[in-house]
């Protein structure tokens, strides 16, 4: 048996991640697994055979829980090592012979296995069609228009007004006619990325069953897909929108064309916990580059103050980092980072200078102990 394929294909069905992306596609996913993808052609047969057996985990669109999978999956997995040796009687003495037996093969059998495995769990608890009832009595609407996408594939879809709508599989969208209301409002069961359309005039609120979002114009990522700790997450692209618990944004959207609420900007994730009904701000798993600012196209330095490098930082991502200034004032940083991603090159400064960061609130918080100059 090649345990090097054993744990190739055991590390792709059991990472979360990987089975996200081929459920739902979201783009910091698809953006990881593409990549990764490109950079292991030479393990592609394997990779095909991971991804039809996630696939085999969702043929009755049953939404099942991180813990489920891994247990059913270990369950074969452990079944096809016990049963790698056959047992023989040639007569005289039983003889314990290897089964050709290749990991490819391997994956195969854990596709029909998991299939036939289930079959009895996904028949009992197969979800029933995707419903708007708890948003359209939270929301108190009736819909004019409604999207729905039970697919594999990303939907687009045009509104009214011109924004733009990517609908993640498992997922549905409605609406009312915008022209006849005095608000722009969309109902969202699952996941979707909005591109909304300017407007000071109309605020654009997107209703879930435990988020709702208010913006004047702007792009984000909303997912309220089910999970495992039923978290709903709001992920900021360019832009400032507010976000609110639906059970609450009644009272609190006493200024409608104002944001008010929790903020959140751009490369800013705000997660909803269901179980401790408590907000948490983060930020997004890859930070984009939000903005231009001079000599933003280079992170090489050449004995750069870090006060200037942590400015350009800044400004590039649009994300706040606190430090202490004065006692980083005379430290200089060497070093080229330009294909280094946003963690990449706090990763790169904290090792370089000798000091650590974490992320609290949205914010960087970047702590050392400062340079000593030498007499």
């Amino acid at each position: 048996m090649d345990s090097n394929n054993q744990t190739f294909i055991e590390s792709l069905i059991f990472d979360p991640s990987f089975r996200r992306w081929v459920e739902f596609a979201s783009p910091d996913d698809t953006l990881r697994w593409t990549k990764f993808i490109a950079d292991h052609t030479d393990q592609a047969e394997s990779i095909r055979y991971a991804i039809a057996a996630v696939k085999a985990l969702q043929f009755s669109n049953a939404e099942l829980s991180e813990q489920t999978i891994e247990n059913e999956v270990q369950k074969i997995v452990s079944k096809i090592r016990r049963d790698e040796y056959l047992s023989e009687d040639d007569g005289n003495n039983v003889v314990k012979m290897k089964r050709n037996f290749t990991w490819l093969k391997l994956a195969g059998v854990i596709v029909i296995g998991i299939i036939i495995g289930l079959t009895f769990y996904l028949y009992n608890n197969s979800n029933k069609p995707i419903s708007n009832t708890t948003i359209a009595s939270v929301a108190g609407k009736n819909f004019d228009e409604e999207y729905i996408n039970n697919g594999d594939t990303v939907k687009t879809i045009i509104l009214s007004d011109q924004s733009k709508v990517l609908l993640y599989g498992k997922s549905k969208l409605s609406c009312k006619v915008f022209a006849k209301e005095s608000k722009r409002e969309v109902y969202l069961s699952g996941c979707a990325y909005f591109k909304i359309s300017k407007d000071a005039s109309k605020p654009f609120i997107v209703y879930t069953n435990k988020l709702t979002t208010k913006v004047l114009g702007t792009s984000f990522i909303i997912n309220s897909l089910p999970n495992k700790d039923n978290n709903v997450s709001v992920e900021v692209k360019t832009g400032r929108v507010s976000v609110f618990k639906t059970q609450d944004f009644k009272e609190e959207n006493k200024k409608p064309y104002e944001l008010s609420g929790l903020i959140i900007t751009p490369n800013q994730k705000v997660i909803y916990s269901e179980q401790k009904d408590a907000f948490q701000r983060t930020l997004t798993d890859n930070p984009s580059v939000v903005s231009n600012p001079e000599n933003h196209n280079s992170f090489n330095f050449k004995e750069e103050p870090l006060n200037k490098v942590f400015e350009q930082l800044q400004k590039t991502y649009g994300i706040n980092i606190v430090y202490d200034k004065e006692i980083n004032s005379s430290c200089s940083l060497t070093a080229s980072m330009d294909k280094e991603s946003f963690y990449g090159k706090l990763d790169m400064i904290s090792k370089v200078m000798n000091g650590s960061y974490e992320i609290i609130d949205g914010n960087v918080i970047y702590s050392s102990k400062g340079c000593k100059i030498n007499q």
